[in-house]
């Protein structure tokens, strides 16, 4: 029994100092864990604030971004505003261009118009003329009449240049409206 006492005791002696020294190492280990967890806890600390910092930063950002897009959509609806007014200008003024190309493209037609009437009037004329003057005798009495009317003007008061006399120019255009249907009349006369 005395050994079996001896073992124990050996044991026992063995057993506290092991057991003190894995209380120390656990304790130092505990201690080391726990400044591990304090650490992580601070860390956790400075990164919440940190993540608050980048948290406020992006509400800041969004904040300024959303502005400016307001002012930019604003810039936008007053340019598209400013586009369209432009627009509607142009088409008003081109529609007016176009109106006006249409006047004038009628005008230009009416005195075509006025013009193949007039040359088909100096086509007839002229067939009656050189059908009268085909004839020796109409054509002695035409230059008769000619140079009666020739003679009349110079004699008159009012034959001086267009530009010199208005009342002249009156009587000048009179004659020769005059002239003009004496001779239509005998054209008309000697063709019949």
């Amino acid at each position: 029994m005395t050994t079996v006492l001896i073992a124990l005791a050996m044991v026992v002696a063995v057993a506290v100092p092991l057991f003190f020294w894995l209380r120390q190492a656990l304790h130092a280990l505990l201690e080391r864990q726990a400044a591990a967890l304090q650490a992580l806890v601070q860390n956790q600390n400075v990164m919440q604030g940190r993540l608050q910092g980048v948290e406020s930063q992006v509400g800041r950002f969004a904040q300024v971004v959303t502005e400016q897009l307001g002012q930019v959509h604003a810039q936008l609806q007053g340019g598209l505003a400013d586009s369209a007014r432009l627009a509607s200008d142009a088409q008003k003024n081109v529609a007016a261009e176009l109106r006006d190309s249409r006047a004038a493209l009628a005008a230009i037609n009416q005195s075509l118009g006025q013009f193949q009437e007039a040359g088909r009037e100096l086509a007839q004329v002229s067939q009656a003329l050189q059908t009268v003057l085909t004839g020796a005798r109409t054509r002695g009495a035409l230059g008769e009449v000619v140079l009666e009317r020739m003679l009349e003007v110079q004699k008159s008061e009012a034959w001086m240049p267009k530009s010199a006399n208005p009342e002249g120019q009156k009587r000048y255009e009179e004659l020769r409206a005059y002239g003009l249907t004496r001779l239509q009349k005998e054209l008309n006369r000697l063709g019949e």
